[in-house]
């Protein structure tokens, strides 16, 4: 199903790994973009933060699905312990972001970032299928990932994620 070229992996007819971290990386070039990996993309927009990008592809008859995860860390002055899940409902017109804790330090900080909308709105932007953000004695991390789904044309892929029932 797949062969191994000297630059990447290459999936017969279909799909180039690393094709998404491409256009990714052409779309930030102001930014310094490092590739680890034919799968893995670094972008260093400030000295301290680093976002990690990784693409995994899975194969189906006609079509694939390219998923993208997108994590970045950094560190606060404040020592504490959380967890929180950014759960979505509603359609891609009308997206509504929720989040959730169960630790006491998750909930207040859920109560912190509701007072600035924008982080919402701009949660409300993304299609993503998980989200969350760790918080470890100062240091944070927060993660999602997307999905894409290209079906196979005998002469063109085309992109299916972004369209609606309209």
């Amino acid at each position: 199903m797949f062969t191994k070229n000297s630059q990447s992996t290459v999936f017969q007819g279909t799909y180039q790994a690393g094709l998404t971290l491409n256009r990714l990386e052409r779309d930030l070039q102001p930014y310094h973009c490092e590739r680890t990996g034919p799968d893995e993309l670094l972008i260093k927009p400030e000295g301290q933060l680093t976002i990690c990008i990784n693409e995994r592809v899975k194969i189906l008859f006609m079509a694939f699905i390219v998923y993208t995860r997108f994590s970045v860390s950094g560190t606060i002055n404040q020592p504490l312990n959380a967890e929180i899940q950014v759960k979505t409902r509603g359609s891609l017109r009308k997206k509504q972001i929720r989040f959730f804790s169960k630790q006491k330090d998750g909930c207040k900080l859920i109560e912190q970032l509701e007072q600035y909308p924008v982080i919402r709105q701009s949660l409300e932007e993304l299609d993503f299928r998980s989200c969350s953000l760790q918080i470890k004695e100062g240091i944070w991390s927060s993660s999602y990932i997307t999905k894409e789904v290209f079906q196979i044309n005998k002469t063109k892929w085309l992109h299916l994620s972004n369209k609606s029932n309209a």
